[in-house]
């Protein structure tokens, strides 16, 4: 008998590279609340086709890093 676990690839949950960003600013009736920041994911080992927007807290820092230098090249030295 095939275990569930044995057939999970632990990959799947990875972030392969952040693919862009999305702002909403806080409800009116709630100005106080921070804007909500998401990000597109696209997973290790998975197609672009399962590609989700998940919130900045939940990913790693790293990742969004590499999306912003990756967005903001540094000028080009002559």
């Amino acid at each position: 008998m095939i275990d569930e676990d044995e057939l999970f690839n632990p990959e799947y949950v990875e972030v392969d590279r952040v693919l862009s960003e999305s702002r909403f600013p806080p409800p009116e009736d709630a100005p106080e609340e921070p804007e909500a920041v998401y990000f597109l994911c696209k997973w290790r080992q998975l197609p672009y086709v399962v590609d989700t927007w998940d919130l900045e807290p939940v990913l790693d820092k790293t990742s969004i890093a590499n999306y912003f230098e990756y967005m903001n090249p540094p000028a080009k030295v002559k």
